[in-house]
């Protein structure tokens, strides 16, 4: 630049400056690809961070693409984006979108003790509500909510196929005795049922057979 009547700085400004573009808004991130299966619970595996993240469930065990950064992570399946998510590193957790799980998933996930109760409600059924309360006010530790769930499911279960009468002694001698295994109010079922039927037996026993007066029409005279 020696030869030239002005300096580097100088020509910058009057040639060069007007000509850039300006900084991009966000810093470039690499991105990365890693094909893979739709597992059968609708969701992809991104190795890197033992991580999972559901896809809709109608592409359950189809192949799909990920593409991934540092901070985003999509899921490409025929070369459409059928989801999209911010990159999390929690190693063997799960990343979901209600809306691409099965209904029978969703159905699940929307458990809750509250379900359970108004479900008992509105099988007008006080005294299971009353079980279900107890079952998770009462739990030991380690008993997570999905085996409570599962016991409550199971309690329904046991519902439609026991006599009324029944099934209420049962579910109040387990909520008052704390008794929430399987096995055990099973039993407790059969033992209620056997005695109610061995009192029966013994009503019909004490009923005459013979209606006519027994001890004659002289002694009311």
């Amino acid at each position: 630049m020696q030869e030239h009547p002005y300096t580097r700085e100088e020509r910058f400004h009057a040639m060069e400056r007007g000509e850039l573009l300006p900084l991009p808004e966000h810093i470039y991130e690499v991105k990365y690809t890693h094909t893979v299966t739709v597992d059968p619970k609708g969701e992809v595996r991104l190795a890197d961070d033992d991580h999972y993240y559901t896809v809709p469930c109608a592409h359950i065990n189809r192949k799909a693409q990920l593409i991934y950064t540092r901070s985003s992570v999509k899921v490409y399946i025929d070369n459409k984006c059928v989801a999209s998510y911010v990159r999390n590193r929690t190693p063997g957790g799960h990343t979901q979108t209600k809306e691409h799980l099965s209904p029978e998933l969703q159905a699940m996930l929307s458990r809750s003790p509250e379900y359970y109760c108004k479900r008992a409600q509105e099988e007008n059924a006080p005294e299971l509500e009353a079980f279900i309360q107890t079952l998770f006010m009462n739990r030991k530790y380690g008993v997570t909510d999905a085996i409570c769930y599962n016991l409550c499911d199971f309690m329904f279960h046991l519902k439609r196929k026991t006599p009324a009468d029944a099934f209420s002694k049962t579910v109040n001698i387990c909520a008052e005795n704390h008794i929430f295994s399987k096995d055990d109010i099973l039993t407790m079922s059969r033992i209620v049922q056997e005695s109610s039927k061995d009192l029966e037996d013994t009503m019909w026993d004490v009923v005459p057979k013979n209606h006519e007066n027994t001890r004659g029409a002289a002694s009311y005279q």
